[in-house]
Order: C-alpha cells, then sequence, then structure tokens
C-alpha cells in the first residue's frame, strides 16, 4: 500500500530516454497525497520551455556551490558541465506528510540516493534504440550538436551501467512501460 514512511522510486537511464514523461505518468496515476517528485536543483541555464520551479530550481554555479558547502544536499552530480541537486529538505517533507516519492536521477545521482538511501528502488530507462535516441534528443531542438553529441556518448556508457539497477524497462511505447512500471512500484510497496 502507499503512504509507506521513506519509499524512494529512483528512474534513471539516458537523457532522452523518457524519464521525466515516465515520472509525470506515475505521479498521476497515484495522485499527490499519495506520490509526490522532488524538484532538482541545477546550474545550467533554463530551456525555453521551462519555468523556475517546474522542472528544476535554476542557480548559478556559485550559489550551488554555496548551497552545497552548507550540506542542503542529499546527492548532487556535476554532469554535461552543470550541477545538479537533490535537497535533503523537499525528501524530508514529503515522507513527512506520508508521501512515495518518485524521482528521474541520472546514474551519478542514482548511485549516491542509493546510499544514502539504500531502501531505494532503482529502475534503468532504456531507449527504443540509440538512433531513437538520438532523435529525441534531437528534437528537442535546445541541445546544440556538440551537446547531442555529448549525450549519445555518455548513453552508450550509461547503458552499460543498466545490470546494477534492480530492474530495466525499454520504453518503446510510453503507456506499455508505464504499465509494466506500476507493477513493478506496486510490488516494492508492498514489501515496504
Amino acid at each position: 500500500m502507499l503512504n509507506k514512511r521513506e519509499t524512494l522510486i529512483v528512474i534513471s537511464g539516458p537523457s532522452g530516454s523518457g524519464k521525466s514523461t515516465l515520472v509525470k505518468e506515475v505521479l498521476s496515476l497515484y495522485g499527490p497525497e499519495k506520490m509526490g517528485t522532488l524538484v532538482s536543483y541545477t546550474s545550467r541555464p533554463p530551456r525555453r520551455s521551462e519555468k523556475e520551479g517546474c522542472e528544476y530550481h535554476f542557480v548559478s554555479k556559485e550559489q550551488f556551490l554555496f548551497l552545497k558547502e552548507k550540506n542542503f544536499f542529499a546527492e548532487w552530480t556535476y554532469v554535461y558541465e552543470n550541477y545538479y541537486g537533490t535537497s535533503i529538505e523537499q525528501i524530508n517533507k514529503h515522507w513527512n506528510e506520508g508521501r512515495t516519492i518518485i524521482k528521474d536521477f541520472d546514474l551519478q545521482g542514482a548511485d549516491a540516493i542509493k546510499k544514502i538511501y539504500p531502501q531505494a528502488l532503482r529502475v534503468f530507462i532504456h531507449p527504443p534504440s540509440l538512433e531513437e535516441l538520438k532523435n529525441r534528443v534531437y528534437n528537442r531542438q535546445e541541445n546544440e550538436k556538440k551537446d547531442i553529441e555529448i549525450r549519445m556518448e555518455q548513453a552508450k556508457e550509461e547503458i552499460k551501467q543498466a545490470s546494477y539497477f534492480d530492474y530495466q524497462l525499454k520504453n518503446a511505447n510510453i503507456s506499455d512501460t508505464v504499465g509494466r512500471l506500476k507493477k513493478i512500484i506496486e510490488e516494492y510497496l508492498e514489501k515496504a
């Protein structure tokens, strides 16, 4: 059953694999009173479609490093030449209010969270193919060619780490993937 204290679901995979979409779909299935997500902090500038406090909290590199020194983050990483971090305060707020947390993390963040919260369930999301992944990243139209190349090389390395996760799902069809993910989550929550 939901609302068990300190349940945490980590969704990870390459950039463009559909992590954020899956998290949004799962959140809509359970509703905000039972499940919540975390809004990470980042030092990168917002993309055109992003709004402060929705996708990320956007801060300068100096602000991020200041918060890091104050132990504000449960985990933080440096990826694609920017910092990303998860607030301890947000985690505790969800758990104190009885919500399960679901959040997409890059691989570094997923590893760091598992070390701090070993009860976390970690699910790796594979793209249908590397070609489809490249199309998804390219179609965002907010990534420069250099950025796409970096993300594709990173994706190949990340996929090599998938076997270290509790579960792996190929995201070829979003509704099918959501259904399979929901079954995994229900099993996890029953054991919590």
